[in-house]
């Protein structure tokens, strides 16, 4: 939340859910984030960490985001990572931000 209001305040345009509570209420959250990854986010930034890979919306989230990066001819995924926890599609060689430290 602390990334995402930062970004805002920067007068970047943020898609976090707990900003978007109103907007969400009632939509098929399936559907509409499919969307929203697959199509029109400019870029989508992975939290990467033990937490993450358990989620079932994150993983969604992130099956949409691959299909949108495999169409693209720049990077569109940009992992931070929390831990060394692996993601499938997610390779090693891939740049990274680190935060655990």
């Amino acid at each position: 939340s602390q990334v995402a209001a930062s970004l805002k305040e920067q007068g970047i345009k943020v898609f976090y859910d707990e900003f978007e509570q109103v907007d969400l209420w009632g939509k098929d959250l399936y559907q509409h984030l499919s969307d929203l990854y697959k199509n029109k986010a400019d870029y989508t930034v992975i939290f990467i960490s033990e937490h993450y890979a358990r989620k079932r919306w994150t993983n969604h989230e992130l099956k949409s985001a691959q299909a949108r990066a495999f169409t693209e001819s720049q990077e569109y995924i940009l992992p931070v990572r929390f831990d060394d926890t692996e993601i499938p599609g997610i390779f090693p060689t891939t740049g990274y931000l680190d935060i655990s430290k």
